[in-house]
């Protein structure tokens, strides 16, 4: 006894629907394999400061993101929120500005403000942290002290 054929659709060819069938299969299994779904973020700010204490100064996170619609930025302190761990205010984080850059990548900035640089800040872990769905970076400030009560800027 011979297995049974599909029946055949007028118009098509009889080996038509393995070729369909082959098709919706590799469409499926080849999703998100595009180049940008494993091209993770990076940070391009050098992350490097020189404050005084009591200097009132911002150091700006700057990167990228492949994934334009799914991208965050944020800046820890000791691996918690900044918020959390400066309820006072004495540290914040500005929103984070957003805009497209040539092939579809996405500039990421968010600034962190120092209202007046403390000894509690010097041995605080300050990272930014860039995540999307290809993952997620994070970069820490590097400090390099000044000896004297400086002008406000920035990093």
């Amino acid at each position: 006894m011979q297995p049974a054929r599909p029946p055949a659709s007028p118009g098509l060819h009889p080996n038509m629907h393995r070729l369909l069938l082959a098709l919706l299969c590799s469409s499926t299994c080849f999703q998100g394999t595009d180049s940008s779904a494993h091209r993770l973020p990076n940070i391009s700010s050098p992350l490097l400061c020189s404050p005084s204490f009591g200097q009132k100064f911002s150091v700006l996170c700057q990167g990228h993101s492949a994934h334009p619609s799914s991208s965050l930025v944020y800046w820890l302190a000791n691996e918690t929120f900044v918020d959390d761990l400066y309820p006072d205010g004495a540290v914040t984080q500005r929103s984070t500005r957003e805009s497209l850059k040539c092939a579809g990548r996405l500039l990421l900035q968010r600034k962190l403000i120092f209202r007046a640089f403390s000894e509690k800040d010097l041995q605080t872990r300050f990272q930014c942290t860039i995540l999307d769905p290809a993952g997620s970076v994070r970069k820490a400030i590097t400090w390099q002290m000044k000896s004297k009560k400086g002008a406000p800027g920035d990093c």
